[in-house]
């Protein structure tokens, strides 16, 4: 997995608010997406969880609808297929094709805020199944 990402909290100027995705992909060998996100403090004290999304179920149907209205907001030839978070409210997209999209490169600030909105549900969907995971005591991390 990747180190984690040092995020000052405290700033009022932040666009992004936990959770954070940090990292996600699919493995195929692991029949699952991957993904690393900076928890709201009220689920976890931890600054990084992680958790896999198993193909097949109702969150990784989910993940790939919202990774499929990220690449049409972004309005890519290739779907987008990893998010990275870059550091503070930038982000990195990588595409099937081999390409990487900066969060900064977008057409306009709306798309841009359009883009942090499905980042937001994509996020909440990764801690809900973290949460769901926890509870049944099988958590990634």
């Amino acid at each position: 997995m990747s180190e984690p990402i040092e995020l000052d909290m405290s700033g009022s100027e932040r666009i992004v608010d936990p959770p954070i995705v940090d990292f996600l992909a699919h493995d195929p060998q692991l029949r699952a997406y991957v993904a690393e996100f900076v928890p709201d403090p009220h689920v976890s004290g931890e600054q990084k969880e992680s958790v896999y999304v198993r193909d097949g179920t109702a969150t990784a149907r989910r993940v790939e609808e919202l990774l499929g209205a990220l690449s049409s907001l972004m309005a890519v030839e290739a779907s987008i297929v990893k998010v990275a978070h870059a550091g503070g409210d930038s982000f990195d997209f990588h595409t099937a094709s081999g390409g990487i999209i900066q969060l900064h490169d977008s057409q306009s600030a709306s798309v841009s805020f359009e883009v942090y909105a499905v980042l937001q549900v994509l996020s909440q969907e990764i801690q809900l199944e973290f949460l769901t995971q926890r509870r049944a005591g099988r958590a990634a991390g």
